[in-house]
């Protein structure tokens, strides 16, 4: 979810997106869900899509069911890649900071090398 998020802020979702039916060798309903979701995040509730898309949700284990719904959560922020955060926002350091505190200590260890390099 983490990766189609950055391909969708970066202008590549959409490409991806309309030649998904020329997949091969992939899990196809699972790239269709994972698609939908993206398409629509902050669209939906996570109620009213997991409505919308019961067949193809049904053919997924729980754990991916719980990316999905975690994605579609409206507090959910992509995960900031660990190369991108010498020139990241305060407000980006600040989500890696607290997801750090919330258990992630790589992102912690991450942000903190960045910034030092900074000095």
């Amino acid at each position: 979810m983490n990766t189609l998020a950055w391909l969708k802020v970066s202008g590549h979702f959409d490409n991806l997106n309309a030649n998904l039916n020329r997949a091969v060798g992939v899990n196809l309903p699972r790239l269709q869900v994972a698609f939908k979701a993206v398409q629509s995040k902050r669209a939906v509730t996570v109620e009213s899509f997991a409505a919308e898309q019961e067949n193809l949700l049904s053919t997924l284990p729980s754990d991916q069911r719980t990316e999905i719904t975690k994605f579609l959560d409206p507090q959910w922020v992509a995960l900031l890649p660990i190369e991108d955060l010498p020139g990241a926002s305060d407000e980006q350091l600040g989500i890696e900071y607290g997801r750090a505190l919330q258990g992630d200590p790589t992102r912690l260890q991450a942000s903190r090398y960045s910034t030092s390099d900074e000095a």
